[in-house]
């Protein structure tokens, strides 16, 4: 590293903490000018870019980084550094499937302990987010009036995967517990069935189209 090189890098910290984005992309430019080969040029230049929300441009030169780390053998943590805010750019993005990515590549470098905190944090957004988008009532219905048809004729294993779906459809809809209760009382499966029905009525207390006794109990299906 040479010192010209050196020095436009602390000129260019100086800009960016004074938050003078332009004058610290000016001189980072010229310190990738004296001395190419640099990872952490790369990488300052990137956190410039992140500052000022261009994050593809923040991505493009935190690859960059990684590019040079790759060929200089640097230090890992640098490397992990520029993968872990190529995933913050996603993120801010909302783009959780690519921040997760980078996330983890970063971690298969350098073990952070926050950043491993905040990639599980992430990974359960991630699954709320993805179990949300797939709630369609309509859908649901279809599903559930499949179940009905099955069920009615006695197909009750293929009638039990429709009401699965449908729960996964509309997990907030009483009546699809009940319904699936009704088939894995037929399916001789009387725990999950009573678990259905507590589910059931704690979805709405109000329902009661469904009893169960016990294993030996009858119950009541309805198709709504």
């Amino acid at each position: 590293m040479s010192d010209a090189a050196i020095a436009e890098k602390d000129l260019g910290n100086a800009a960016y903490k004074q938050k003078n984005f332009e004058a610290a992309h000016e001189h980072y430019d010229k310190a990738i000018e004296l001395d190419p080969v640099n990872i952490t040029f790369y990488n300052n230049k990137a956190a410039v870019f992140f500052e000022e929300k261009k994050y593809a441009e923040c991505v493009q030169f935190c690859e960059k980084a990684i590019e040079v780390g790759r060929e200089t053998r640097a230090d890992y943590k640098l490397i992990a550094k520029a993968m872990s805010r190529a995933g913050n750019a996603f993120q801010k993005q909302s783009n959780l499937t690519e921040a997760i990515n980078w996330f983890q590549r970063s971690l298969s470098e350098f073990r952070d302990p926050e950043l491993v905190k905040k990639v599980k944090e992430l990974e359960k957004q991630q699954k709320e987010a993805e179990r949300l988008a797939y709630i369609n009532p309509e859908l649901a219905q279809e599903e559930k009036n499949k179940g009905n048809e099955l069920f009615k004729k006695g197909d009750y294993p293929t009638a039990m995967k429709h009401y699965n779906e449908a729960v996964k459809r509309d997990p907030d809809n009483a009546i699809l517990y009940s319904n699936r209760s009704a088939c894995l009382m037929k399916l001789m499966e009387y725990p999950r069935a009573l678990e259905d029905c507590e589910t059931c009525i704690k979805k709405d207390p109000k329902f009661s189209e469904f009893v169960i006794t016990g294993p030996s109990g009858e119950g009541r299906f309805e198709t709504f």
